[in-house]
């Protein structure tokens, strides 16, 4: 399981230390200084010295295509199979990421944590899949009570206990949508699309416009022309659903996908946060050309968490209906 564990900021690639021992090897004589413009001349007419970075780059990006129509095509046969289906496989995401969650705070050095930790997950995944509430909520409060109680001294105690709710609360909240008999699938499949035309919006936004930086402390990448470009594709993206749905008031739901657009985004930014915080790249290597679990759900956990409180609040006896339906 080596190849799956988080890469660690401080470990230095072996390309980027070669990389940093050429450059720093000027040419001094003019013949070298005329080779080197030769060479970069080459390179410029793709040349074989700038041919491999641009083929890494199109193998990485066509992987990274191709894994995440395989994930798409698995969680949607997943959802139109049926509620049972589904939450088979959002029990397993949810142990995937607790793993994860366990790699990046402990480095997989407490099995007692997380015993209890897939334990909170299991009976979050059972106990809200029968709706029997309490139950799962039984079953976390105790996994964290005897987790605090049985390693009282282990370091990073609470962000191990943080972990138990960060994986069962969107868990939980995909579930609580998806049990609408009537709205709760078409839900779900919205909640999805807006936070994947979300993490779309933003990076191209992002790479096109450039500007100030949205919370460079924390992910140097992200800036606010990214945010808003992905802010605005999504609310542009809930008025389309709506309208294909033929759902009453497109506007309202166009108004609520920024919402849950901005609050994807700080999913992802506390998720880069965590990661920073412990000094992890990636939080492990278990999606090829995503890197882990987390990575690619780190905005779904958050957005699924506010969409399920909107829902319980516009309509409790229907949440589905309570995130789609509004107007008259």
């Amino acid at each position: 399981m080596e190849a799956a564990q988080p890469s660690r900021v401080h470990d230095q690639d072996p390309d980027e230390q070669s990389k940093s021992q050429v450059t720093n090897k000027v040419p001094q004589h003019p013949k070298d200084l005329q080779k080197s413009a030769k060479l970069d001349h080459a390179g410029e007419e793709g040349g074989k010295f700038s041919s491999k970075p641009f083929r890494k780059t199109v193998n990485e990006t066509l992987l990274r295509v191709v894994v995440g129509l395989i994930l798409a095509v698995i969680a949607a046969a997943a959802l139109l199979a049926g509620h049972a289906s589904f939450a088979l496989l959002l029990v397993v995401v949810a142990l995937a990421m607790a793993w994860e969650w366990g790699g990046i705070v402990r480095d997989h050095d407490d099995l007692l944590l997380l015993g209890l930790h897939f334990l909170a997950t299991i009976g979050v995944g059972y106990g809200f899949y029968v709706q029997a509430y309490g139950l799962g909520f039984a079953t976390l409060s105790g996994a964290v009570l005897l987790g605090g109680l049985l390693r009282r001294h282990a370091a990073h105690l609470v962000w191990s206990l943080l972990g138990f709710f960060y994986t069962s609360a969107p868990l939980a909240a995909l579930l609580v949508l998806n049990s609408d008999p009537n709205y709760g699938t078409l839900a779900v499949a919205y909640l999805v699309i807006i936070v994947a035309v979300t993490d779309t919006g933003a990076y191209f936004s992002g790479r096109g416009f450039g500007g100030p930086k949205l919370a460079p402390k924390i992910s140097p990448n992200k800036t606010w022309s990214g945010f808003l470009g992905g802010v605005g594709l999504a609310g542009a993206a809930g008025f389309a659903v709506a309208h294909f749905a033929k759902l009453n008031a497109p506007e309202i739901l166009a108004l609520i996908s920024l919402g849950l657009a901005g609050v994807s985004q700080l999913g992802d930014l506390f998720e880069s946060y965590v990661k920073r915080r412990f000094g992890v790249k990636d939080s492990s290597r278990l999606i090829p050309g995503h890197g882990g679990v987390m990575d690619r759900f780190d905005g779904l956990t958050f957005a699924a968490i506010a969409a399920v409180v909107i829902a319980l609040w516009h309509n409790p006896e229907s949440p589905g209906a309570g995130l789609l339906i509004w107007g008259g």
